[in-house]
């Protein structure tokens, strides 16, 4: 029930537009950060079993990481600027990034007390 009104909260603060956003900015930080782990994972552990193989690896995953990054910072600098121009009323980019940060409290207590 609690994500339910946190969902509620979430819908009848903005508009859908902005809620997709939100999520598509979030989401694009979770694919290069899983992209950056596929090297970090290969360096830490070089010994372990490949199941699948990436092509061109470490071409395509490079361009991948920059392709994210550079997405990220466009998304950015067109929100301030949207902002700042006074055709959007948020920074759609930011205010994500926000709650997301506002769950991390959430997720270190759960943690705890689960252990």
């Amino acid at each position: 029930w609690l994500h339910g009104a946190w969902i509620s909260l979430l819908i009848i603060s903005g508009s859908f537009d902005m809620l997709a956003d939100m999520m598509v900015f979030i989401s694009w930080i979770a694919y290069g950060m899983g992209a950056v782990g596929i090297f970090m994972l290969r360096r830490r552990m070089p010994q372990a079993e490949r199941p699948y193989k990436i092509w061109l690896h470490p071409f395509v995953t490079l361009l991948f990481i920059g392709f994210s990054a550079l997405f990220l910072i466009i998304t950015v600098y067109n929100d301030v600027t949207n902002y700042i121009n006074g055709r959007q009323p948020v920074v759609n980019s930011l205010l994500g990034m926000l709650i997301v940060a506002l769950g991390i409290p959430f997720f270190f207590y759960f943690r705890k007390k689960k252990s």
